[in-house]
């Protein structure tokens, strides 16, 4: 039983809209870029609808986060972009920003989006994990 878990199938961006998500069921690089493993021979792609995380968090009345940990496969400049609002409720981040958006890592980007939010990066184990305070 998952009382407190909402389960959702949108995709978080940094818009509410609709797009194009590759699933490459083998290796798990599923995402709203595409993967650099993702073709028509061993994927498949659908139309999903995109949300703001900062919309959902309003919907759902959510004041206080603790820790918001982002992993979207490449997506994760996007994510942050769509949850600046969220971000101010933050205490603690964790990103995963591994080469998943077409090979390249999105570590600079993500560090742009928290250091104009008032995160101060911790620790950062690139090119894969970054650690922000609210600084």
């Amino acid at each position: 039983e998952f009382r407190r878990v909402l389960f959702r199938s949108e995709a978080l961006s940094d818009s509410s809209a609709s797009g194009t998500f590759f699933l490459v069921p083998e290796s798990g690089d599923s995402s709203l870029i595409e993967p650099l493993t993702w073709s028509p021979k061993n994927g498949t792609t659908a139309t999903i609808e995109t949300v703001r995380l900062d919309d959902v968090i309003d919907e759902l009345e959510i004041s206080q986060i603790a820790v918001f940990k982002v992993e979207a496969e490449g997506s994760e400049p996007e994510v942050l972009l769509g949850a600046e609002r969220t971000l101010q409720r933050c205490s603690l981040v964790a990103v995963d920003c591994g080469a998943e958006r077409r090979g390249e890592d999105t570590a600079a980007s993500v560090i742009q989006i928290l250091h104009r939010n008032g995160f101060e990066v911790l620790d950062s184990r690139l090119p894969c994990l970054l650690f922000g305070r609210r600084g």
